[in-house]
């Protein structure tokens, strides 16, 4: 792989990257979706956290989904990608555009999801939507080749 500039920090081994710009969702059931290495997730864990983003209708836990199984719409593959990041309780997530074609309503549901994680754990997100209902601590634009830190005092140039 090509190097790493020696000024770009390594990510965290318990860091998460999640690029639900195209989300894998793997035939198999929903349960096997949201936990495919079988960490014991309690059951009540996985409903609280679909009913939280909006997926209840995606209930039950075996519904098989995927190729062989009930498709999903854009949205409901981009939150179940998501659900599945955040029950790998990473330190660190780095949430690629999560907000892109979701309703008003759909967005709001996902900030607060991300809000009650970013609490206790670094949470990036790389956006071009920023709902009102995101807590944001910090912004950072990036235009062209220039890297400005709008409410914060770094400023680079890359």
């Amino acid at each position: 792989p090509p190097s790493r500039p020696h000024n770009w920090p390594k990510l965290p081994p318990a860091a998460h990257l999640l690029d639900i710009t195209k989300p894998v969702i793997l035939s198999g059931s929903l349960a096997l979706n949201l936990d495919p290495a079988g960490r014991c997730i309690s059951h009540s864990e996985f409903i609280t956290l679909m009913q939280e983003l909006g997926l209840e209708k995606l209930l039950p836990l075996t519904t098989w989904v995927g190729k062989a199984g009930r498709p999903l719409s854009g949205g409901e593959r981009k939150r179940v990608a998501l659900a599945r990041a955040i029950l790998a309780k990473p330190r660190v997530l780095l949430v690629d555009e999560p907000f892109e074609g979701l309703d008003i309503h759909t967005q709001q549901r996902v900030c607060t999801v991300l809000n009650r994680y970013a609490k206790d754990n670094l949470v990036i997100i790389a956006s071009h939507v920023t709902p009102t209902a995101l807590a944001v601590k910090q912004k950072v634009q990036l235009d062209e080749a220039n890297l400005h830190t709008v409410n914060g005092k770094h400023r680079a140039t890359l």
